[in-house]
């Protein structure tokens, strides 16, 4: 629904903690506020500190999709895949 991780707060309000194990969110850059520049530290940084609110408030892991760079991947290190 193209909601931003600080839209994720409706849903995730009312969830009792422990309802879930795990929550998967697909993908990372999709999650990111359109006034936050996915290349800000800063502004990465308060994704990250709500991902850590909701896993906390939820008492469940989450687990963030990334996506892969362009072009082929067999000419790139492992650590220069993810986008």
């Amino acid at each position: 629904h193209l909601a931003s991780i600080r839209d994720r707060s409706r849903l995730f309000r009312g969830v009792r903690p422990g309802s879930f194990d795990v929550v998967v969110m697909d993908a990372l850059y999709r999650l990111v506020p359109d006034d936050a520049d996915e290349n800000s530290n800063s502004a990465m940084k308060g994704v990250y500190n709500t991902i850590d609110r909701y896993a906390a408030d939820l008492d469940a892991a989450m687990v963030l999709v990334h996506h892969a760079s362009k072009g082929n991947q067999s000419d790139k290190s492992t650590t220069d895949v993810g986008a």
